[in-house]
């Protein structure tokens, strides 16, 4: 996907843009107390080999904030991934350390070289709304984009627009306003084919939606009924740590917004070549059905 947005949008050559992280995995970075406080958490990621491998000193204490964190293989792969290009991931010597990596384990996967290699990023057609004096286009489904439009157009018909940042009311309102669209995001968005986002966006039932904002903070509020919309069982995945989200502008007013993720504290605990393999699988139900016979939505 990266190489897909470099080829269309970028400038510097590719074998230009991995420098500054091969320089720190090679010499190291100073470990936060942040992450000092994730690495000594109880999280089953921690007592994964890898993790406490990657994450220990010579003498086989875990690190602590201060202490430096190198990252040869990393270094090593990102060189060779600045010389390559995507097919340092997808083929070659990385591709055959993840496929054997997932097959481990009592419940091993059935990743093969053929699955990574046969890979394509999908580019999908945004979903746009007007906002103010402008035009909002937001990722479609699976992605969960429809509901900042959803945020954004109920935040529209409040006061929030006459208020400052300085205004503990106007993040009152960003705030209840988050929490009523996420209800709504969280029952009825995900890897499912019968996402109500016509129903999401209409004004009639984001004026619904808006009306529930009330002068202090509820309980968690309920996900509304859109029209086009199934009953959906609650989402029960079990969400921890683990997401990052990046905003770059440059000087000529382009603006890149990324989420990235290993879901869960350290991904799946294993590790190839210096770098997590990601745990994405939680983002889906465990459970096909409640226990009334519905579908949850999985993200």
């Amino acid at each position: 996907m990266l190489s897909v947005a470099h080829a269309d949008h970028g400038k510097l050559p590719w074998s230009s843009l991995f420098g500054d992280a091969e320089r720190t995995a090679s010499g190291g970075f100073i470990v936060s107390p942040r992450l000092a406080r994730m690495i000594h958490a109880n999280f089953a990621e921690n007592r994964a080999p890898d993790v406490i491998a990657y994450f220990s000193k010579p003498d086989g204490t875990l690190l602590n904030a201060g202490d430096r964190l190198v990252n040869k293989s990393y270094a090593d792969f990102l060189s060779r991934l600045a010389a390559q290009g995507p097919a340092a991931l997808y083929s070659g010597s990385t591709a055959a350390r993840i496929v054997e990596k997932v097959r481990q384990g009592a419940l091993p996967g059935s990743l093969t070289m053929a699955d990574l290699a046969a890979y394509r990023p999908v580019k999908r057609v945004a979903i746009c709304r007007p906002y103010r004096a402008y035009e909002m286009c937001v990722p479609p489904p699976p992605s969960s984009g429809v509901g900042l439009i959803q945020l954004m157009k109920m935040l529209e018909l409040t006061d929030i627009g006459a208020r400052g940042p300085a205004d503990p009311q106007s993040w009152f309102l960003f705030a209840e306003a988050s929490r009523l669209m996420y209800a709504d995001r969280d029952r009825y968005v995900g890897d499912v084919p019968n996402v109500p986002v016509e129903g999401l966006l209409d004004p009639a039932y984001i004026a619904s939606r808006a009306k529930l904002i009330g002068p202090v903070a509820g309980p968690p509020p309920r996900a509304g009924m859109p029209a086009g919309a199934l009953v959906a069982a609650n989402d029960g995945t079990y969400e921890p740590t683990g997401t990052s989200h990046l905003i770059v502008r440059d000087a000529a007013g382009n603006v890149v917004s990324m989420t990235t993720t290993v879901e869960s504290i350290f991904g799946s605990g294993r590790m190839v070549d210096g770098f997590f393999l990601n745990n994405q699988m939680t983002d889906f139900a465990f459970r096909p059905v409640d226990d009334q016979g519905a579908q949850p939505s999985t993200r």
